[in-house]
């Protein structure tokens, strides 16, 4: 039985910790801007920074991404170069919990990208 009881203390441990946040929607654009500001936003072989002033700027995958965004109604919007690519206007659900955001393309119905924040 304490043997039990530790195992179960140990995964609810677990379950509170910041790795497993249960991830919030960002609804303002003052929100958001408090989540990113002076973080670089970070994912395997991706680095970006959103900056206040609208923009977008980093690497990925040893190419340049820069672009623009702003906030409309509660989603993001932005559109980016990455290389010589074009990354259409898209206006994203972004949703956050600890160092982890995640956008979501097509206004919340596209496919997700989670970033770290780094500080």
């Amino acid at each position: 039985m304490k043997k039990t009881m530790c195992v179960l203390a140990a995964l609810m441990a677990l379950q509170a910790g910041p790795g497993m946040a249960q991830l919030v929607r960002i609804e303002t654009e003052a929100k958001f801007r408090e989540v990113v500001e002076g973080a670089l936003l970070t994912r395997p072989l991706v680095k970006l920074t959103v900056t206040g002033d609208g923009r977008i700027s980093g690497t990925g995958a040893f190419d340049d991404i820069q672009g623009r965004w702003q906030w409309d109604g509660d989603y993001f919007c932005r559109e980016m170069t990455w290389g010589s690519r074009e990354i259409a206007w898209d206006c994203q659900t972004v949703s956050a919990a600890g160092d982890t955001i995640r956008f979501t393309a097509e206004r919340g119905a596209g496919d997700s990208a989670e970033f770290s924040l780094k500080r």
